[in-house]
């Protein structure tokens, strides 16, 4: 393809084979990242929730995407807190993101929907314990992003430009693997331009660079 870019966003975990990996690794203009959502890392929830796999399942997944395509960079969605879960429960959602060390997360507190067969279920978690347990996810996620921006500091990155800040005017843009980096110069490059720039300091949820 003559696009300098393809970003495949995401897939369904039971959909995700070794054909499709194997695809993305072929294609130098797929991006080395996927968004592959998890919810829970508890088997019991994860068969509540019908996603038709076991973490087992996945975490198989999560090993030939790194070995077919090494610094792929991961993303996933976290629910905390869906009828039924208990602490043992979590406590395997917190597991599964320790052992998989996602770059980042979209997570949600369970909230009932009318007409879904959730609603109705029983040993439904009190609100509380849902924004707690969000609050430790959330702890967790910002300890191990923050260790992959900083070890980002001192690399090379091909930036493609998104725009420019409203306030500061500085450009901004994605790595191939999904990072946001801020340019610390003013500089004049277009939006849809690919630049290189060394990454100088990694922050909680970007990193900010210089052109080279």
């Amino acid at each position: 393809t003559s696009l300098a870019r393809i970003r495949f966003t995401t897939s369904h975990p039971r959909d995700f084979n070794e054909n499709l990996i194997s695809a993305m690794a072929g294609l130098p203009s797929v991006c080395e990242h996927i968004h592959l959502p998890l919810q829970s890392g508890s088997d019991k929830i994860l068969r509540v929730m019908r996603r038709g796999y076991a973490f087992s399942d996945y975490f198989k997944k999560i090993d030939m995407l790194r070995d077919k395509i090494p610094g792929v960079a991961l993303t996933t969605d976290i629910i905390v807190g869906f009828p039924g879960e208990t602490e043992e429960d979590f406590e395997d959602t917190l597991s599964a993101m320790k052992r998989i060390r996602y770059d980042q997360i979209f997570s949600f507190k369970y909230s009932s929907r009318p007409s879904t067969a959730a609603r109705t279920m029983p040993d439904q978690v009190p609100d509380l314990i849902k924004i707690e347990r969000l609050e430790r996810v959330h702890r967790l996620q910002d300890e191990i992003t923050g260790e992959y921006h900083r070890s980002a500091e001192g690399t090379v990155e091909e930036i493609l430009i998104e725009g420019v800040r409203e306030k500061s005017l500085q450009p901004f843009g994605r790595t191939r693997t999904n990072k946001i980096v801020n340019l610390e110069e003013l500089a004049d490059v277009k939006e849809g331009a690919i630049v290189r720039a060394i990454i100088t300091r990694g922050l909680k949820h970007s990193l900010l660079g210089k052109m080279i």
